[in-house]
């Protein structure tokens, strides 16, 4: 994980995962940027021989410098990625360093005239190919070390994590970390440029070469049966990272389009159309009940009415309207056990249409347990036939004393 919680304007960095559609992001991402504001190190060498007390000054770093760079800017930063396809990643790994005299193992390559199946299967070279994708995500790097010793001590320990295999501990630490960035996917550069644009507020008009692509590109379809296993067999962890990925993309790409169009239903005064579907997942968290006060003693079975303030600081329109209504409902909670002893608590309307971003003061309904005790109130909001949506605010759960009636 990160050393730092970014702030909202923290300095951006992508993490250019070589032979991932990474230079023509950055071409584009640079473009957004003074190039005084631009770190001129994209490489690690590069960064290490700039000024250490001015590394921290720039707004924008891009470049192959692995996961944790901001323990060595000494700043938090927000991170943005790309993935790619392992076979197509590997293809044009193979084709880089056969054509680039300065790639590590062109010299071998050229010499021993090797295949793509030999380029895959060396078994002291390939370490470099080997789930790529993952390493870059779950290495952890020690930069003081790594500064004094880029190559030998960086080399030396992205060998030890490649000879872990398929380490599941490896796979979890790569989406944990990448579920905390905005990322793109190589295979869909234009909606990858949209949706990071929307995330960081990019000019999304820019043009978007593309750049550093490999001439002479194998096609997939073109990979012999043995040579498409072998290099399976070295991405597996990759593989499955990208398919993970994959779908976390589509999710948010899927969530900016609705949240895109429901602000222009709004702006055009169509916002009846809101709540005819469940709210989206990614806008739970930002939906919930704000406060609540309540009485501190009731009389078991009674009803009384409690004050609420409901939060929505989601893109969408709360309503109680069908077919799937928000409302106010509740649990009741022991206090010293923990257990829930009601859990569908009686449901209360919104009185009214609570907009994008709004407050909204009312009054709910609420029926005490049956029998005496402490309990704890959760009032919550529900969408029916949906989900509950247990957010609210820390410590606004108030405990209650019913006596026996």
């Amino acid at each position: 994980m990160s050393q730092f919680p970014a702030p909202a304007k923290a300095p951006v960095y992508f993490l250019h995962i070589p032979k991932t559609a990474g230079t023509t992001l950055i071409a584009f991402l640079d473009a957004q940027y003074a190039r005084g504001d631009i770190c001129p190190g994209q490489l690690l060498p590069e960064l290490f021989a700039l000024d250490r007390a001015r590394v921290g000054d720039y707004q924008f770093y891009r470049g192959h410098l692995w996961h944790g760079v901001e323990r060595y800017v000494g700043k938090p930063l927000q991170y943005l990625t790309m993935l790619r396809d392992p076979l197509q990643r590997t293809l044009s790994w193979y084709l880089h360093v056969r054509r680039n005299p300065d790639a590590y193992r062109h010299e071998r390559m050229v010499s021993e005239q090797w295949s793509l199946l030999d380029f895959v299967n060396d078994p002291e070279t390939r370490w470099d190919l080997l789930n790529t994708q993952t390493l870059f995500l779950a290495a952890d790097l020690d930069f003081e070390r790594l500064a004094a010793d880029p190559v030998g001590y960086g080399q030396r320990t992205i060998r030890a994590y490649a000879e872990r295999g398929h380490d599941p501990a490896l796979l979890e630490t790569a989406k944990r970390r990448l579920e905390t960035m905005q990322f793109g996917i190589a295979e869909r550069m234009e909606h990858s440029l949209s949706l990071l644009s929307h995330a960081f507020g990019f000019d999304p008009g820019m043009p978007a070469q593309r750049l550093n692509v490999s001439p002479n590109a194998l096609a997939a379809p073109d990979i012999p049966a043995d040579v498409r296993a072998a290099i399976e067999a070295a991405t597996s962890m990759d593989r499955a990272l990208y398919a993970w990925a994959c779908e976390r993309f589509s999710e948010r790409f899927d969530a900016m389009v609705h949240s895109l169009v429901l602000k222009e239903a709004a702006r055009e005064g169509c916002v009846g159309a809101a709540w005819r579907t469940p709210l989206q997942a990614t806008s739970l968290e930002h939906i919930g009940v704000e406060s609540v006060a309540c009485s501190a003693a009731l009389v078991a079975n009674d009803t009384t009415r409690v004050r609420v303030t409901v939060r929505n600081d989601s893109d969408e329109v709360l309503s109680s309207r069908p077919p799937h209504p928000v409302h106010v409902a509740y649990h009741w909670v022991d206090a010293g056990s923990g257990v829930t002893v009601v859990h569908n608590g009686e449901r209360t309307p919104l009185p009214a249409v609570l907009p994008a971003g709004g407050r909204l003061e009312m009054s709910a309904c609420v029926r005490a347990p049956e029998h005496a005790g402490r309990f704890r109130l959760q009032v919550r909001l529900v969408q029916e036939g949906v989900s509950w949506i247990e957010r609210a605010a820390p410590g606004e759960d108030p405990e209650v004393v019913v006596q026996a009636a």
